[in-house]
Parts: structure tokens; sequence; C-alpha cells
């Protein structure tokens, strides 16, 4: 016979602020929001003023005071349940940043599409000798009421576009976004009927304009310059024969240049854009090299 277990309701409020660059983990990305967790029927457990479920990120305990959880507030709350009897909870706010997990979805070059997800889960506590499982409670009505994206401000009463949204949220210079609103899972565990954990999905990109500028055009470059110079040295100018190892060498030269000076013009930014004058000067230095 198993240890005594309660479940108790949990809705468990997300909002989402933006996600941002892991600086220690190459392409690792962070989503910074706030939770606000709203535990109910906690009138027999022990310091229940202070009570809340703590939190795990995938395989990683997120413990409160770490680099990924802290606490800014916490009172005391009262409900009803269907019944219409009295319950007692506590609601706790919480500071967070995620680590999203990325996996490729689809790599043909120059693109590329990946997923970044944030695995949430509530851990189950004992308090005394009961075992206290979360179950969340989930807004029917209003799903903003469990996930949402932080308003924006200085719209000057325009309405928001996906273009306001995308450049509130995605601060990183990894990725782009292909949308702001996550795909969001819960996963119900028909054992013990109870859910405690979800995940959120965003769907991101690769820019392959910045490959296509530092691969492709490099290599059209020579192949344009070559053909240049085979046509030159197949028809006589007067000239006189011309050395083709010496236009190879021009052709070579000029090609690394126009790599080196890749790098200091293309530089990353959040918000990646097709036309924009770097990539302006960049077509015209490869203009002027042909």
């Amino acid at each position: 016979m198993g240890e005594p277990e309660k479940l108790l309701p949990v809705n468990n409020f997300l909002l989402i602020k933006k996600v941002v660059d892991d600086p220690d983990i190459d392409e690792g990305l962070f989503l910074i929001g706030t939770f606000v967790q709203t535990v109910l029927g906690v009138e027999n457990v022990p310091d229940k003023e202070e009570f809340n479920f703590e939190y795990r990120f995938g395989d990683m305990s997120a413990e409160v005071g770490s680099d990924y959880m802290q606490l800014r507030r916490q009172e005391p709350v009262k409900a009803k349940n269907v019944q219409g009897e009295p319950l007692e909870g506590t609601r706790s706010t919480f500071q967070t940043k995620i680590p999203l997990i990325i996996e490729t979805v689809l790599e043909s070059f120059p693109f590329h599409i990946s997923t970044a997800t944030a695995d949430i889960e509530l851990s189950s506590t004992f308090k005394g000798d009961t075992r206290l499982r979360p179950n969340l409670v989930l807004s029917q009505k209003d799903r903003r009421g469990n996930v949402c994206l932080q308003d924006l401000k200085n719209l000057k009463n325009k309405e928001a576009t996906i273009d306001d949204i995308l450049d509130k949220l995605d601060k990183t210079k990894s990725f782009d976004f292909i949308s702001p609103y996550p795909e969001i899972r819960y996963e119900y565990d028909v054992k013990k009927k109870y859910c405690a954990r979800y995940t959120l999905t965003f769907y991101c990109i690769k820019g392959g304009f910045t490959k296509f500028m530092t691969i492709i055009l490099p290599i059209f470059l020579i192949a344009v310059i070559n053909t240049i110079n085979v046509l030159n040295d197949s028809f006589d100018f007067g000239d006189g024969p011309v050395d083709t190892a010496d236009h190879l060498g021009v052709s070579s030269a000029l090609g690394l240049t126009a790599v080196f000076l890749l790098p200091i013009i293309l530089e990353q930014n959040t918000r990646q854009a097709l036309w924009k004058l770097d990539n302006l000067y960049i077509l015209l230095i490869f203009l002027s090299l042909m």
C-alpha cells in the first residue's frame, strides 16, 4: 500500500516577455517571463501561507533563488469550489528564465527551420506523510488566462501587428521566429489522473540570405570573372597571349577580399531583413568586383 496522496488544483499562468540568447551556449535560448502560481485547497497543509509547488524545466530542477527562478511575492487567496464550499490558497509570483530546447525540423541549404521548446513541469512534494500532487486547472473561456504575451507599449493607440509583437518577443541574434504564438501541449497522466506538465514550442528559422551572401556570391563572383578571362583568352585583341594563371590569381584575390569584407558588414541583428542598406552595400561590392 502506497503513501496517501492528495491532488491540489493549480492555475499556473505564464506571462511571456521575450526570448534572448544564452551567452554560455552557442545558439542557446532563454524564455524570459513571469509565473503566477495559484494553489487551492491548502487548508490542512503545514506552512500553507508559504506553500507553492517547485518547477522543473526538462530534466533540470529550477529551485527558487537560482538563476532560473526568483520569488517576487506571495499572498493568501480565497475561492469556492463547484459546490460553493470555501477554499484557502496561495498565489506566488515568480520571475523566471526558462532554457529552450533547440531541435532541427528541416535543414535544406541555405535554409534552416528549428523548434525552440520550453518543457515546464510542476513537481509533487511531501508534507508530513502525504504526497501532494499539482493538478493544472485551465481557463476554457479565455486561453490568455493560461499563457499570454506581454502587452506592447508606445503604440500610440494603433493596433499591434505581427511585426510589432515579434519585435517585442524576438531579442535573439541566432534565430528569427516565424510566429510569436507558441504551440502549447498539456500532458495528462492517465494512470495517476492528473496533469502537471506542459510544453511551449516556437518555430524559428536561420536567415538564408546571410549564407547566400557569404558562400554563393563569392563562388558566383569567381565563376563570372573566370568566364570573362576565358573569353578574353579565346579572342585576339592584338595584345598577344595573356597568361590565364594571372587571371586566376586575380580572381582568387578578389573573391577572398569579398569574403573578408562580409563579416564586417554583415552584423547580426535581432530581426533579419532582406532589403536593408547592409545587403545593398554587399551587392554593390560584388558588382564592382565583376
